[in-house]
């Protein structure tokens, strides 16, 4: 059987350096004093990679990035502790518990959630100025007013943008959200 991964939205952080998480808060003050440090301190989410065997010692190369290990992380997660290679992807589950994701593995999966621009109720149906009827589909439209329309002109699909003088014109832009709703849409008749 073939499964589908459910669309959903994560939260992810590029992962570099001892501090890199927004959560690791490498400023926080000492439990034991109070006092506030002088240099960041170990993450809170991405700790220091340590390990007191040999083969982990921090000047071996990793076999997975090619860094030495004294760069990495580590990361404690439901399913175990695990490293943090320089560039691998922190997570953020549903439930507020981190796991690193490989960068291929990252990009394979996910992508940036498309913002911005929303579907709205269309407009009706308007004559153009060569005499072709124009079949609103659909319209899209940002937070700051700024609108896209996509019609079905001569047969064709037509982005029009709607200008200051709240007329729309037609576009040489495409805007990837618009591209979205056009792959959705069925042949133009």
């Amino acid at each position: 059987m073939k499964f589908r991964k459910k669309p959903g939205v994560i939260e992810a952080t590029q992962w570099f350096k001892n501090g890199d998480h927004p959560e690791d808060d490498t400023m926080r003050p000492f439990e034991d004093t109070g006092k506030t440090p002088t240099e960041p301190r170990e993450g809170k989410i991405v700790r220091y990679f340590r390990r007191p065997e040999p083969e982990y010692s921090g000047n071996i190369v990793c076999r997975y990035c090619g860094k030495i290990l004294h760069l990495h992380g580590w990361i404690d997660t439901l399913q175990g502790d695990h490293m943090v290679c320089p560039g691998d992807w922190i997570i953020t589950e549903a439930k507020g518990t981190y796991y690193p994701c490989k960068p291929g593995i990252f990009k394979a999966t996910y992508e940036p959630e498309k913002t911005g621009y929303r579907k709205v109720e269309t407009d009706s149906g308007y004559v153009m100025e060569n005499g072709s009827i124009c079949e609103p589909v659909a319209t899209l439209a940002d937070e700051y007013g700024g609108r896209v329309q996509i019609d079905i002109d001569d047969h064709c699909y037509v982005l029009r943008v709607k200008g200051a003088d709240n007329k729309y014109r037609t576009s040489a832009y495409i805007f990837r959200q618009a591209f979205e709703v056009l792959k959705t849409l069925p042949s133009p008749k």
